[in-house]
């Protein structure tokens, strides 16, 4: 995922299906404003869609791979482009800014019996985009809280307990584990 420019949202599927979500002009919102902003990506592999949601506003949806995904060792980075698994790090494809409550999910709240699946997730997006999840709830696969005051672990608050390690930083961990933002 990569911000592209105030308005674009990239998707990279699979290492090799590029998808770009633009922010409607209508909406006025620019995703590099030093703000804030809630994105969720879902990945519906049984209908072979990628849904792309900023801040509650729905971008679209794009075809994308049904193949089920799978992350090697050390296969999933934070923050910087990584083009093999262990390396191939360039300093100008690095992000900046700061990451807060990621999570990973086996489904995203659909309902077999629902009929507009898209409806569902898209309610569900708006209701729970700012609300703490529950570390049993049974499709959580991992939750980063990022709350973390000292050392380089980052930990997995969810049920698989998929533990990252902090990369290089220019800030203290503290630092980066301060919420900044005002009060709900």
């Amino acid at each position: 995922i990569q911000l592209r420019n105030p308005t674009t949202v990239r998707v990279i599927d699979q290492n090799t299906t590029v998808l770009d979500f633009v922010v409607p002009s209508n909406l006025g919102l620019s995703l590099i404003d030093g703000q804030w902003h809630h994105y969720a990506i879902v990945r519906d592999g049984a209908a072979g869609l990628m849904r792309v949601f900023v801040d509650g506003h729905y971008l679209g949806e794009k075809s994308s791979s049904t193949v089920a995904l799978n992350v090697a060792a050390r296969g999933l980075v934070l923050g910087q482009e990584q083009d093999d698994v262990n390396g191939s790090y360039q300093s100008s494809q690095a992000a900046y800014g700061q990451l807060d409550e990621l999570r990973f999910w086996d489904r995203f709240w659909d309902d077999p019996n629902a009929g507009n699946q898209f409806a569902l997730q898209f309610k569900r997006v708006l209701i729970n985009k700012d609300k703490s999840v529950s570390s049993t709830d049974p499709d959580l696969r991992a939750q980063y809280k990022f709350d973390e005051t000292s050392g380089s672990v980052i930990s997995d608050s969810g049920p698989s307990r998929f533990n990252g390690t902090l990369g290089d930083t220019t800030i203290g961990l503290l630092d980066a584990a301060r919420d900044t933002r005002p009060p709900a």
